[in-house]
């Protein structure tokens, strides 16, 4: 796929449009999911994500190949999140937001098929609650490597990449990251 990605990022770069869009349409979910996650607010995730794709269109010509398209657009969103971040004044992100008539509800973990079993399916959807409200309540260099790794699927590599770390760095803070999270999860008798 990454050879398609550097094509359309090359037609891009001349000023085709289609070929950007396509590119928009490869990895705005993955910006909106990642932006979702760290910000916690479905509204400036989508602002977030508008703004990765503005700027990726202005900066197109800047692609030197350095990394890989996917790495550089999550890089872009890395940055977007942060300046978001910066302007927030909150110590906690809820990982809620509104709907359009202002009442709350909580933003999936991962997307799936909820369980046909309304028992099971109450006792999973209590369970994704605790671990999203866990998730949350991590530090934030822990939560974004969390997400990345195990929400995102993305590689050691290409978080080192992302984030202008270390493979071992990446490693090491993704072993802290998972045991602070066990400990709050425990802390809570979470029980899987």
């Amino acid at each position: 796929m990454e050879k398609q990605e550097e094509r359309l990022l090359r037609r891009a770069k001349r000023g085709d449009e289609r070929a950007f869009e396509e590119l928009v349409r490869l990895y705005e979910g993955a910006v909106f999911s990642y932006a979702v996650s760290m910000l916690g607010s479905r509204q400036d995730a989508e602002e977030v994500t508008q703004d990765v794709f503005v700027k990726l269109w202005r900066t197109t010509a800047q692609f030197r190949g350095a990394c890989s398209v996917s790495t550089w657009i999550m890089r872009i969103a890395r940055n977007a999140v942060t300046d978001r971040l910066r302007t927030r004044r909150e110590e906690t992100l809820p990982l809620y937001t509104e709907n359009g008539a202002g009442e709350e509800y909580e933003l999936p973990l991962i997307d799936e098929d909820p369980d046909h079993n309304p028992p099971q399916a109450h006792e999973r959807a209590e369970k994704i609650a605790m671990v999203r409200r866990a998730i949350a309540a991590l530090p934030e260099d822990h939560r974004e490597v969390i997400i990345l790794r195990d929400l995102g699927g993305y590689s050691y590599a290409e978080i080192a990449e992302m984030l202008s770390l270390e493979d071992g760095t990446v490693r090491s803070r993704l072993n802290r990251a998972r045991q602070n999270l066990k400990k709050i999860l425990e802390s809570w008798n979470f029980s899987p």
